[in-house]
């Protein structure tokens, strides 16, 4: 489609959603909300409030951004004397789209309506911000990027907004890899809450991330899928650059992605990032051999800038690029127990900590079941049985035959003479029971009038800590611990094959203080799993199966279009390749590495919204092709 039929106002809006593009993954600002007593018993909370800096007023600006683009695209194919009738949002082929988009909107909106926790399906979970406007608001992004980057203009003015995104990006990268946190440099600081909440800041859940980079994306894992969106577009535009100036300027934006994936030390994402490479090259075809200077170039530098940063940062960038390959840091960092090692551990650590200590190579009772009945409370191990009696406040200890056990009460804590419980100290302080098992934290019971309970988020009694029934244990170890959440979440889908439970319910539905299954999985059963760890899992239980399947058609029409693209492309020098050609492939290669990226992380409104536009750029590209721009 020709420039000269691109109307003025198309241009504009082609702005407004690059604009958004841009600005969305830097929003922050402090809000603070209280949760309800269902709530604060499932999600992290400071006394029943929530701290929030990332996701909130990013709702609010997708949601109005949604709004604008939907009433404009009524009002464009409804008002006007002459329709353009020539766009990808009116093409027949298209149908089928539509019809996906209005069984997931009529999805979201039935799992709304029966839900039992309507306020969090509005607002979204604390740890995602996706609300139903802002599940619908994706699928408007969608058809707005289709509608209005179809033309060889306003292809080039998305461009422009990638392009700086990858510059702004790399540049906090380094600020925050070798200085500090973006968001807590004192000019910032002042931005993203009011002065009496500098604290706020300084504990903000950037500190359990200190090694990597998380910029304003909630945590690294989510950073390194947003660099994913950016990278096959740098790598791209080298290949097809044919200035120099301009060839090295793509060089040095490939590097510094790639610098910003490890710096995210996000494990999926640095396979994946190079996966992109790998992808872009082979698309190449015969091109390719024309090619090799610069990819020579491309590897020269990458390897003086990776070089020169790991000496900047005193070993500090081979250290995590060595820990996203192999994980190999956090696997040592629960042999030695070193405390400093635990304070910059990513959110995945904890599940790989409890595996090695697992394996028998540390001292552990680990746990295969635990019993709470009356005044009694059975800790079953894989060899050997703990049983404690509490009698007027005086606990008993026995094993599994019923013999009594030896202790050694040195007025602190609880030992046994025994050896089958070597790995087993107690202590009983404040009607509370803390058994160190020899995970990463202990296991702790209380106790009112000699009955034991657990004790769950927010402090909430629980009369059983374990799962009635349990399977695919084998399963639970799996991308480090994620495996746990996604067998677990496994049985919810049953109930959810229709209608889901609403947007951000998981949290609600998942059984939450499994002590067994969390202390081996996580080495501590104080983890809340308020999200799969899986964005189709996710989408299943909150929106329902077929919602799931509406979202899923989508992908795989994306996927078939694509293929009759390069089944029509002839093999060309990739120099004089057009801008369709081009955009379609970079964008593809970009949504599906998100989509495999997806299948170990969540969907969160931090970098959501951007694979929603480049996705609706992605068919936007291939039907600009099909009419030649």
């Amino acid at each position: 489609m020709k420039n000269k039929s691109v109307p003025g106002y198309k241009r504009v809006f082609a702005w407004m959603i690059a604009v958004f593009a841009m600005v969305i993954p830097w929003i922050s600002y402090l809000r603070i909300w209280k949760l309800t007593d269902a709530q604060a018993d499932v999600f992290e909370n400071y006394n029943g409030y929530v701290f929030d800096f990332f996701l909130y007023y990013r709702e609010v600006l997708l949601v109005v951004m949604a709004v604008v683009l939907l009433a404009v695209m009524i009002g464009e194919n409804i008002f006007p004397d002459h329709v353009i009738t020539q766009t990808p949002v009116r093409d027949r082929q298209n149908r089928k789209i539509w019809i996906c988009f209005s069984v997931y909107t009529a999805a979201v909106l039935l799992s709304f309506l029966f839900s039992k926790n309507k306020g969090l399906a509005l607002s979204g979970s604390p740890s995602e911000g996706e609300g139903i406007f802002v599940l619908i608001g994706y699928g408007i992004l969608f058809f707005g990027a289709m509608n209005y980057f179809c033309y060889e203009e306003t292809l080039r003015i998305f461009e422009k907004a990638m392009l700086v995104l990858c510059v702004v990006t790399i540049a906090l990268t380094a600020v925050e890899f070798f200085y500090e946190p973006v968001l807590k440099l004192p000019f910032i600081k002042n931005l993203i809450a009011p002065s009496k909440y500098a604290q706020l800041i300084d504990n903000m859940n950037t500190d359990n991330y200190k090694s990597y980079v998380s910029l304003t994306f909630y945590n690294p894992n989510y950073f390194g899928g947003f660099c994913l969106l950016l990278l096959p577009y740098a790598f791209k535009k080298l290949l097809v650059s044919e200035k120099r100036w301009k060839t090295a300027g793509y060089i040095l934006l490939v590097c510094g992605l790639l610098f910003s994936v490890t710096a995210a030390k996000s494990t999926a994402s640095f396979y994946l990032a190079f996966a992109e490479l790998i992808f872009l090259c082979a698309m190449e075809g015969r091109g390719l051999a024309g090619q090799i200077k610069k990819l020579l170039a491309l590897i020269l530098v990458a390897v003086v800038i990776f070089v020169l940063c790991n000496a900047a940062s005193g070993g500090k960038l081979m250290s995590i690029g060595k820990n996203a390959i192999t994980n190999e840091s956090t696997a040592n960092a629960q042999k030695t127990e070193n405390a400093s090692d635990k304070e910059n551990a990513a959110d995945t650590q904890g599940a790989s900590d409890a595996q090695t200590k697992s394996s028998g190579t540390a001292g552990i009772f680990r746990l295969k079941d635990i019993r709470l009945e009356g005044n009694e409370l059975t800790l079953k191990g894989e060899n050997e049985t703990l049983i404690t009696v509490c009698n007027d406040g005086t606990l008993e200890f026995y094993d599994k035959a019923g013999e009594p056990l030896e202790v050694i009460n040195d007025g602190n804590r609880i030992t046994f003479s025994d050896s089958r419980f070597a790995a087993v100290s107690v202590t009983y302080s404040q009607n509370t029971v803390y058994y160190d098992l020899g995970y990463d934290e202990p296991a702790d019971f209380y106790l009112q009038d000699d009955i034991f309970y657990g004790i769950g988020q927010n402090g909430a009694l629980s009369e059983s800590v374990t799962l009635n029934k349990r399977f695919g244990e084998a399963l639970y170890p799996l991308f480090t611990g994620r495996g746990y959440a996604w067998v677990n979440t496994l049985p919810l889908l049953t109930h959810t094959v229709i209608i889901g439970r609403g947007a951000g319910n998981f949290a609600m539905y998942f059984p939450q203080n499994d002590y067994v299954g969390l202390l081996n999985t996580h080495g501590t059963h104080t983890t809340v799993i308020d999200k799969p760890h899986n964005a189709y899992l996710q989408t299943a239980v909150n929106t329902g199966i077929v919602g799931l399947c509406a979202v899923l058609a989508v992908f795989l029409i994306g996927i078939g279009r694509f293929v009759r693209f390069m089944r029509g492309s002839k093999p060309a020098n990739m120099d004089s390749v057009k801008l369709a050609d081009a955009t379609a492939c970079w964008t593809f290669c970009a949504a599906a590495a998100f989509a495999v990226y997806s299948v170990a992380n969540d969907s969160i409104v931090t970098v959501a919204p951007l694979f929603f536009i480049i996705l609706g750029v992605q068919f936007a590209a291939l039907y600009a092709k099909e009419y030649e721009m």
